[in-house]
């Protein structure tokens, strides 16, 4: 039986900011798409990004939440396959003519791969809303950074224990000679 699986909003959150910096670093990424879709796509990213948070508070109690992270989980995935595989074409293209005819048709590709993958992502801001996940404010996450940190240590105190602690400083610390003392296991 397979263990249930768990979705870390902090992993996701971290993941999409990752996506959102590469978007304007990937080399050649904007000639693979027009100005609009990439403006869509960082829209879209940045809308998922801002619900995380609540959506990582209810997908304990939520199953279709917790369904909805599994699926955006492999969206991101996939986007930042996408990413590098754009990546890794590009660098391969730099300065060679002959992958330059090659590379138009998977240009052409990975366009339709990068619309596919702005619906599916726009299909799960929708769900979002019906999900009923809220961005989250400030001050909620300060509140749960204050409440993290106000928890107490938890005490383990015990007399019994403390009381042997005692005996065994006092037995060693003591003076007298070791061979008139009857040392038994303590």
């Amino acid at each position: 039986m397979a263990a249930p699986f768990v979705v870390n909003g902090a992993f996701l959150s971290s993941e999409f900011q990752e996506i959102h910096r590469r978007l304007s670093l990937t080399r050649d990424f904007r000639n693979y798409l027009d100005e609009e879709v990439v403006k869509k796509l960082e829209i879209t990213v940045s809308s998922i990004n801002d619900v995380l948070d609540d959506a990582e508070k209810k997908q304990y109690r939520n199953t279709k939440v917790k369904n909805w992270l599994v699926l955006l989980k492999h969206e991101v995935y996939e986007f930042e396959q996408l990413l590098d595989v754009i990546d890794t074409e590009s660098l391969q293209r730099e300065g060679t003519i002959r992958r330059f005819v090659s590379g138009l048709k998977k240009r052409s590709e990975y366009r339709i791969m990068i619309k596919e993958l702005l619906q599916r992502l726009e299909l799960l801001v929708e769900q979002k809303d019906i999900l009923g996940l809220q961005k989250a404010t400030r001050d909620n996450h300060v509140t749960r950074i204050r409440i993290s940190r106000m928890r107490p240590e938890p005490v383990i105190y015990d007399n019994y224990r403390e009381h042997e602690k005692e005996e065994i400083i006092h037995f060693l610390l003591a003076d007298t000679d070791c061979d008139n003392q009857d040392s038994g296991a303590i």
